[in-house]
């Protein structure tokens, strides 16, 4: 992340946002949560593309399961570009 940031580039600074964010989450504890957390809202925050929104928003949707906060995933998994019904899951991985 330092060095994406230090070349200022922006999409190797959100995949190294987003990889860390889903290293962050597999620990589990609630400060590593609260860090995907917030690396997936700078994603967000950089608009670098729909496919980065939508894994951020699914880092979003799962830092939210795993605090229990069941309505909050749902509303994070709604908000992932391209998301309806019809579009399977593994399209947006």
């Amino acid at each position: 992340l330092a060095l994406a940031q230090k070349i200022q580039d922006g999409y190797q600074i959100a995949n190294a946002r987003l990889y860390l964010g889903e290293v962050l989450m597999e620990r589990g504890d609630d400060a590593a949560l609260t860090e995907a957390e917030t690396l997936a809202r700078g994603v967000l925050d950089a608009s670098v593309g729909a496919l980065y929104e939508a894994a951020a928003w699914r880092v979003l949707a799962e830092v939210a399961l795993s605090r229990g906060q069941s309505e909050r995933a749902e509303e994070a998994a709604k908000e992932r570009p391209g998301h309806s019904p019809s579009t399977p899951d593994a399209m947006l991985r």
